[in-house]
């Protein structure tokens, strides 16, 4: 079982791949255990709103409160 951790977006992202996953400061994302990449410094994360998915710069990101 996947452990899932909640995360707060603390600044816009917008990725420069196809079918790009666009953040918006304010959102709420999961980020699974397993695709967290510390050494590279992104992390594999889901919009709660509408579960699109995608790498993001964890510096985009902060533990929720």
């Amino acid at each position: 079982m996947m452990t899932i951790k909640n995360e707060v977006v603390i600044k816009n992202h917008r990725s420069n791949y196809p079918n790009p996953i666009t953040l918006v400061e304010g959102q709420r994302v999961k980020i699974g255990e397993l695709y967290v990449h510390e050494l590279n410094g992104w992390s594999w994360c889901e919009l709660e709103s509408t579960g699109e998915c995608g790498w993001i710069p964890n510096e985009c990101l902060s533990t929720e409160r």
